[in-house]
């Protein structure tokens, strides 16, 4: 049995019915995620004009939910974010940084039109923030919570 794409990409046209580049993502897997390293979903070059998930999920020190460091359009997330992990080293753009493991991350230079995150957000990891925002986010939406969670305790 073959396994489902792991992406339904959308193609849209533009109002004058021309051809326009497609830069829709539509992830259909229960968790975007990683396990035992990794991240979750980046735009470090380029743009997306929208992109949704059900839900993202990251285990290991730096492993951002969501980080966003060009313009982009809309981003939704059905069921939350959430990371496992602490500060740690992280490949962008071929260079390895030290990154908090935060769950939604905006850094300079990086905007959105629109973020919408329906189940929350959370980060398990000592002394790491669920959201950071170093650009502008013309519309945010985080629906219940979002939680900063230090050795199984919520911090306040």
């Amino acid at each position: 049995m073959s396994q489902p794409p792991l992406t339904q990409p959308r193609s849209r046209r533009a109002s004058n019915s021309t051809p326009s580049r497609d830069t829709s993502l539509d992830v259909s897997v229960p968790n975007l995620g990683s396990y035992p390293l990794g991240g979750g979903f980046n735009v470090y070059t380029g743009t997306v004009n929208s992109a949704e998930f059900d839900r993202i999920v990251t285990h290991a020190d730096g492993a951002v939910g969501i980080q966003i460091s060009q313009p982009v359009g809309e981003i939704s997330v059905r069921r939350g974010i959430e990371t496992y992990g602490g500060t740690g080293d992280s490949l962008v753009k071929g260079v390895v940084v030290k990154l908090a493991a935060t769950a939604l991350s905006i850094k300079p230079g990086g905007s959105a039109r629109q973020i919408d995150v329906t189940g929350g957000l959370l980060a398990h990891g000592e002394g790491v923030d669920p959201i950071e925002l170093h650009g502008p986010v013309r519309s945010l939406h985080i629906g219940e919570s979002f939680t900063a969670v230090e050795r199984g305790i919520p911090a306040n």
